[in-house]
This record gives structure tokens, C-alpha cells and sequence, in this order.
């Protein structure tokens, strides 16, 4: 949906580190290539379901306590109506307590 929605989540190092690895994710089926990390950024690109789903990604740290990132998204599954999609998000350390989540939860507060 376009617009704004704010999601509260909990992500611990091993979450963080799950989502980086480049060795891919089983269940979307996605692999992470092209990575470039420096102390500041994060860049890569992904490709998930055998190429159905591809997409680049750009992380930047503002501060200790928070993020921002863009993401283009491009999904292909089907040809007659191929998708194109572009997230824009920023993220702010609130508390070490998770509320309740779980280490990779996450749930939404508003749309």
C-alpha cells in the first residue's frame, strides 16, 4: 500500500546477521550478492525464487541509535504484470526490552 505504517520489531545480533548472510534465506528462497559494507553503509542486491523477485538495497547509519534505507523491488512471477516496488524506511533504537516480541517479530503500530 502506498503511504506510511509505522512496525515495532525486536532484532538481536543473530537476527541482523540472518538477514545479512549471504548464503540466502530458506524460506523466501533469497540470496544477497553484490554486498558492500563499510562502517557506515550497507549496499547489496537480492534475488529471491529463482530470479522472480530482485531487488537492490542501500542502508545507512545515521547515528548509534538509528538507520535509514531505501529498497527497489521488482517482482516478475507473472510476465503480463510484472511489479516494480520502492521502500523508503528509517528505524530508531527505542529500548534493550522487546515488549514481549521475540528476537525477529515484528508487529504492526499504525498504517
Amino acid at each position: 500500500m502506498d503511504g506510511p505504517s509505522v512496525t515495532r520489531s525486536c532484532v538481536s545480533a543473530a537476527t541482523w546477521k540472518g538477514f545479512m548472510d549471504s548464503h540466502g534465506d530458506d524460506i523466501q528462497q533469497c540470496v544477497w550478492s553484490n554486498q558492500r559494507a563499510t562502517a557506515k553503509t550497507y549496499n547489496a542486491d537480492m534475488s529471491c525464487v529463482a530470479g522472480k523477485i530482485t531487488g537492490h538495497g542501500e542502508l545507512t547509519i545515521d547515528s548509534p541509535e538509528s538507520f535509514h534505507y531505501k529498497m527497489s523491488i521488482d517482482i516478475a512471477q507473472d510476465t503480463a504484470h510484472p511489479k516494480h516496488f520502492d521502500v523508503t524506511a528509517t528505524s530508531k533504537f527505542l529500548s534493550t526490552s522487546c515488549a514481549g516480541l521475540k528476537p525477529g517479530e515484528g508487529i504492526d503500530v499504525w498504517e
